[in-house]
């Protein structure tokens, strides 16, 4: 009686057991096929604990897996509306002026009444998913600004003229070469900051233990296709660089270094820009005003009024000079201003990067090897070819963008081991 009502019901046995038995048996039978039938079922039997008669039952059922259940979540998909629904929606986020986040947006669509996003319905973690896929993802509001910034007609007048005059200057000395100058900050106590440490908390030992951002150095170095131009740097502690000082550097150390016919390239910050011959305005006091004019030989009333004088020096503009201008010129250089807000048409931008993780990376927060330290990886980039990459990179991915933009130049092909770009138009035409 036992034995018929062992062979109709399993009991116990349950069904991943019923599944691992028929797997073992299989596997039994492919890698000893010469063996007894009989006594393949036999050590199976032994193995799983079951009876004979169990396992004739579970040959006969055949147990399959079961199926997973269905996820109702990807029922849920897009369409190209959405991205219109849901666009309208950050930006009615965005005018009430905060933060917007992913679940803002979730938020704001479920509690819209005539919203028609397809997957409306959806729960919270289906949606973060759909967005993903959407490609929808955080940006700095600050690069926001920024390419608003580059899309108006002046900044984009300043981007074409810097392009053309670059262009210039290579093609008339095929090419030169091309220096690029910056400025960055680094602080002694800039260290890696994640660290494997052992479970055991008795074991673990803090390597930090300073306070604070420790001392800052403020670094100024130029390179260009090749490297870092050698015993150039100027590292200063705790001191803020000022245009005197920049000058100083640039007379006496950077361009003594720096070969004939060269083309320095930097930004437009104060420190680069000290001004001589500058345009008097409305806080300029009268004398000074006379003396501009005096200056630039143009001929007034010495009975004029303050406001007839600013008149005059309105209908008389002339551009004024840079101190660093002058200085570039002096060594048979040509100095090159880059655009405003275009930091990314200066690899040097990308080197500081790399350096700065360089020396955080191997910075212990020893105050005495620090500059050392800093010298050290300068050689080190140079040696890895990071500079060829970033400029190929600038010039072949960033100024290429826009010199299509405003049909200035063709790119050349890949298998072209110059750098620079072939012009194609006339530059007297513009």
């Amino acid at each position: 009686m036992t034995e018929n009502n062992e062979s109709k019901h399993l009991g116990p046995i349950d069904l991943r057991t019923q599944i691992s038995v028929i797997k073992y048996y299989n596997k039994l039978t492919q890698e000893n096929p010469n063996m007894n039938k009989l006594d393949v079922i036999e050590e199976v039997c032994n193995i799983f604990d079951i009876k004979q008669s169990s396992f004739y039952k579970i040959k006969k059922n055949r147990p399959t897996p079961p199926k997973r259940k269905h996820n109702k979540s990807h029922n849920f998909t897009y369409c190209d509306q959405d991205y219109e629904l849901i666009d309208n929606l950050i930006v009615d986020l965005n005018k009430q002026n905060k933060c917007v986040t992913i679940y803002d947006v979730f938020r704001k669509m479920k509690s819209e009444p005539n919203c028609d996003i397809s997957f409306k319905d959806c729960g919270k973690d289906t949606f973060y998913r759909l967005m993903s896929e959407m490609k929808y993802k955080y940006k700095h509001s600050n690069k926001v600004i920024r390419n608003e910034i580059i899309k108006t007609p002046r900044i984009q007048k300043l981007i074409k003229e810097f392009l053309i005059e670059k262009l210039r200057l290579e093609k008339l000395y095929s090419p030169p070469k091309i220096v690029y100058i910056d400025e960055t900050h680094i602080h002694i106590n800039d260290v890696n900051k994640k660290i494997f440490l052992p479970m055991d908390e008795n074991k673990q030992v803090k390597i930090n233990k300073t306070v604070g951002k420790g001392t800052r150095y403020t670094v100024i170095h130029a390179g260009g296709q090749g490297g870092f131009i050698k015993n150039s740097h100027l590292i200063l502690k705790n001191t803020e660089v000022d245009s005197s000082t920049f000058e100083d550097w640039i007379e006496n150390v950077l361009m003594p270094e720096v070969p004939e016919n060269s083309v320095v390239i930097y930004d437009n910050c104060s420190v680069h820009s000290r001004q001589y011959n500058k345009t008097p305005n409305s806080s300029t006091n009268k004398q000074n005003i006379k003396n501009w004019l005096n200056f630039n030989n143009i001929s007034f009333d010495d009975n004029l009024k303050k406001h007839e004088l600013l008149n005059l020096v309105k209908k008389n503009q002339i551009k004024p000079g840079y101190y660093v201008d002058d200085i570039i010129k002096k060594f048979n250089c040509h100095p090159l201003r880059l655009s405003p807000h275009m930091c990314d048409l200066n690899p040097i931008e990308m080197i500081w990067n790399t350096w700065k993780q360089s020396v955080i990376h191997s910075n212990y927060g020893k105050q005495q090897d620090f500059i050392d330290l800093m010298i050290k990886k300068f050689d080190e980039i140079d040696n890895s070819g990071v500079w060829d990459r970033s400029v190929r990179h600038c010039v072949r991915e960033v100024e290429s963008k826009y010199c299509n933009l405003f049909n200035i130049f063709q790119i050349p092909n890949e298998s072209e081991h110059n750098y620079f770009f072939n012009c194609n138009f006339n530059l007297d035409d513009n």
